[in-house]
């Protein structure tokens, strides 16, 4: 890896055919994924559309209905997520403990590895 970086450092020829091809690939990637999002949106779009002209009045009550329950059901998920954070922490420690308690019975001892230069 040095050698490569010590190579485009000495020639700028190549670092610059290096870098347009990265610009190349990432626009690509990205000209695909704006597409995708973009039709992603039309047929959300469509789909809401039809609904409004389905029914101009309730589609305006459900969208509110919608956004209440998907904010509850995000709230709950959030909680469980903490609830579940806490636990794993909570296991941790123990097992930590646990392990140090096991450590101290069999008489090891810490070692600490020499640190890397």
């Amino acid at each position: 890896m040095d050698n490569f970086l010590a190579y485009l450092s000495s020639h700028h020829v190549a670092l610059m055919l290096t870098i347009g091809a990265a610009v190349l690939i990432a626009y690509f990637i990205f000209k695909r994924l704006i597409k995708l999002a973009l039709l992603a949106f039309l047929i959300v779009l469509a789909i809401a559309g039809y609904f409004y002209l389905k029914e101009p009045g309730r589609t305006w009550k459900n969208m509110g209905e919608l956004w209440q329950k998907t904010r509850t059901r995000t709230e709950k998920v959030v909680e469980t997520g903490k609830k579940t954070y806490e636990t794993g922490k909570n296991v941790y420690e123990k097992g930590k403990k646990f392990s140090e308690s096991m450590d101290s019975l069999m008489g090891k001892d810490k070692e600490k590895s020499p640190a890397k230069e």
